[in-house]
């Protein structure tokens, strides 16, 4: 099988498939490959590892839903087995920078005054209502210390409720 060059930040790549039993059931399988785990033969690509159990899929659903989590966290996928009306939805919907029960954190004015403090929260539904309205306006952080370290390099304290920041230095 070809496989596309393209590659995630980790360097893999996710495969939807499905395998027919020759008794009529569906085994789903979905897998990745990183750059290492290939053989090239006659200019083709194939797989060097073994199929994993933990890989496999007897629920089409449960198989579905990871697919989609993979979709919309924007990895590099192949696609044999999912409907492409399924991957049209999941590529359109909305996607949030955390999933439900997240822990992450943001930047708020204190007291309603010119202070600002880190706030951490846990992503739920309110959370998603928010950013649909407010998603140019806010900066989310997953660690504590990202926030507390961007909220360091804030140089200016503006009354319309906007900060200003000092760009890091490139190194």
């Amino acid at each position: 099988m070809k496989v596309k060059d393209l590659q995630n930040d980790d360097g893999r790549v996710y495969y939807f498939d499905v395998l027919h039993t020759a008794d009529g059931h569906d085994i789903y399988w979905l897998y990745s490959r990183g750059p290492n785990e290939y053989r090239i033969i006659n200019g083709t690509k194939y797989s060097t590892t073994a199929i994993d159990p933990e890989e496999l899929y007897v629920n089409e659903y449960s198989f579905y839903d990871d697919c989609e989590d993979i979709v919309k966290q924007g990895k590099v996928w192949v696609n044999w087995s999912v409907p492409q009306d399924y991957i049209d939805e999941w590529m359109e919907a909305k996607c949030y920078p955390f999933k439900n029960g997240d822990t992450y954190y943001t930047i708020e004015r204190a007291d309603r005054g010119s202070n600002w403090e880190v706030v951490e929260s846990c992503w739920d539904d309110v959370s998603e209502e928010i950013h649909d309205e407010h998603s140019d306006d806010l900066l989310y952080f997953p660690y504590e210390e990202d926030a507390k370290e961007y909220l360091s390099r804030v140089t200016t304290w503006p009354t319309d409720g906007r900060l200003f920041f000092t760009q890091p230095k490139k190194r």
